[in-house]
């Protein structure tokens, strides 16, 4: 039996190691990905008004792109490379996001 509480304590040693590991190096993505889910997701028609890069340094760069919504009000949104490429100013359809995350756009051809 003492094996067995051995054992138990070992396991849940190494458990509690690892979330403090967990706390300690990703704070702040624990952060954004707690506090995102705080917001409901919205689906709302939108038209791509805008699209910029910023470039901070030779190796790091932010992609931006900026929806416009039928009420007139604007949002943007950084997003990755790829996605980045797919829309262009003009593009209309479904702007899906949570927050201010970005989740989708759905172009109406």
């Amino acid at each position: 039996m003492e094996e067995f509480y051995n054992l138990l304590l070992s396991i849940l040693g190494v458990l509690f190691l690892g979330a403090v590991f967990v706390l300690i190096i990703f704070p702040k993505h624990i952060y954004q990905y707690v506090t995102i889910f705080k917001f409901p997701k919205i689906s709302v028609p939108a038209k791509i008004v805008d699209r910029t890069i910023y470039s901070k340094n030779d190796h790091y760069s932010e992609h931006i792109l900026i929806f416009q919504l039928y009420t007139g009000k604007r949002l943007s949104f950084k997003i990755d490379v790829e996605t980045y490429f797919l829309y262009y100013i003009g593009d209309k359809g479904i702007l899906v996001y949570r927050g201010d995350k970005f989740l989708h756009f759905d172009k109406k051809f």
